[in-house]
């Protein structure tokens, strides 16, 4: 799901103008919101289908998985880190349309400040609260009737002296350009601090500032964020829990990809697009509407809980070959792993009117899970700047004396990988992961083989 690679169906347009939308009433829905995203960008269908699990958490905000004493929801947060330039704003623009036809309170955030999105204390209602504080005026007794100067009766009324930010006020808020929030300076780190917790089960948002009163509120808030492969990335994932808590997608994109890309969204400009997406759209909406907001409690019968230890072991045993501070930060999502592919089998078992998640409903999305695990297997490298270049180097020379000794001037994938890992040892899937990032940073190119094969060259240097 998440590779650098489109498949067929993202390099073919998913929506046909003028077409029949008889068969949107019977689509999956996830199907159908994958092509109302697809109406305004192109080659980004991995990551649409992420979108969808976002705003089924977000719209299923009130639904609760049985967990011992705490539950858990069906809300997944989500981090898109792609190519500059690749359509994530026209992604975000179009869910947001998704959304507010739908129900779905959405807001796309550009700028951060922690009073805009944690909230502030309104000193106003402090001193107008205290004013009657000894006549009874509180939270719990909010009217009470005092005398006026002339003797008649007054209301008095309390008032919320916190001002909830857009965390407190929305199910979804996209950040445009997440990098900005994740950069870690101090102001960042409070912010996301603050957020943090806003991620778990239930939510919850508690900062204190100089005032007697926290900001303190619970909101079922969905963040989802985007971004490009900016050089901290793994420092960040390191060091903080946030993204932890968040579905990640990391797609690197080619030039050819982008010029792909590019030209299929010209396709876009035709008008006939904009009324397919109205269409599909109201269809979308009363599908929806037929699910509900409700709110109900699923259960987690015994097969399904011990299919969920096998999607732990899968990501596990994937990983099990990394050494260092890559393994430790890539156990660190094992319970994300796990709780991921819960969430979706309890969105799917909302979708068709049940109330207990099944074996099968972990296996069915299991697939899409898996997608996650082997991205995150492969793309999750944390390393300083010095033994980055050690190891580009390394590479490099491996390279130069493989194809010495073979006397030819390339290798194929599968050559390069077992070269490489003779000497790192990372298995052939890290091996392979390494190919693709130096491929991506231009140290390397392809070209096409013989029997499908793909054939790496050498850049001058």
């Amino acid at each position: 799901m998440a590779t650098n690679t489109p498949t067929k169906e993202e390099t073919t347009p998913a929506v046909k103008v003028n077409g029949n939308t008889d068969s949107d009433w019977s689509k999956p829905l996830r199907q159908l919101f994958t092509e109302l995203i697809s109406c305004n960008s192109v080659m980004n269908e991995a990551a649409a289908e992420l979108y969808f699990y976002s705003f089924m958490g977000a719209y299923l905000n009130k639904v609760k998985i049985k967990d011992g004493v705490s539950n858990k929801d069906l809300r997944v947060s989500l981090c898109w880190i792609q190519t500059a330039r690749s359509g994530k704003g026209r992604v975000n623009k179009a869910m947001k349309k998704i959304c507010d036809a739908c129900g779905v309170s959405c807001q796309i955030i550009t700028q951060y400040t922690e009073a805009g999105l944690i909230g502030t204390i309104d000193e106003e209602a402090i001193k107008a609260n205290d004013k009657y504080i000894s006549e009874g005026l509180c939270e719990a007794s909010p009217s009470i009737i005092v005398k006026d100067k002339n003797g008649n009766d007054k209301t008095i009324l309390w008032r919320d002296p916190i001002i909830r930010g857009d965390a407190g006020n929305y199910d979804i808020l996209i950040f445009d350009e997440m990098q900005i929030l994740l950069e870690p300076k101090r102001e960042n780190q409070e912010i996301i601090l603050s957020l943090q917790p806003v991620l778990d089960c239930p939510p919850y948002v508690r900062k204190k500032l100089r005032s007697k009163y926290p900001i303190e509120y619970s909101n079922p808030l969905t963040i989802i964020g985007t971004t490009y492969p900016f050089q901290t990335v793994p420092t960040i994932v390191a060091t903080s829990g946030f993204l932890q808590r968040m579905f990640l997608l990391i797609r690197k994109l080619t030039i050819d990809e982008i010029k792909t890309m590019k030209d299929m969204q010209k396709t876009l400009m035709d008008p006939n697009i904009s009324v397919t997406f109205d269409k599909k759209l109201e269809i979308f909406k009363k599908r929806i509407e037929k699910v509900g907001r409700a709110p109900r409690t699923l259960i987690v019968d015994m097969e399904a809980r011990d299919e969920l230890t096998t999607v732990s072991h899968y990501f596990i045993n994937l990983i099990r070959d990394r050494k260092g501070g890559s393994r430790e930060t890539l156990l660190s999502f094992a319970n994300t792993v796990e709780e991921v592919c819960l969430k979706i089998a309890g969105q799917y078992v909302v979708q068709h009117g049940g109330t207990t998640i099944k074996k099968n409903d972990i296996r069915r999305n299991f697939e899409i899970t898996r997608g996650f695990m082997e991205m995150l297997a492969k793309k999750i490298d944390v390393r300083d700047d010095k033994e980055a270049e050690e190891e580009k180097k390394r590479v490099i020379e491996i390279f130069k004396r493989t194809i010495s000794v073979l006397k030819v001037d390339h290798l194929s994938k599968k050559e390069f990988k077992e070269a490489i890992n003779k000497v790192f040892n990372k298995g052939l899937m890290g091996c392979a992961a390494m190919i693709d990032a130096y491929t991506e940073a231009g140290y390397f190119t392809t070209r096409k083989g013989t029997k499908n094969t793909i054939n790496y060259y050498l850049n001058n240097e």
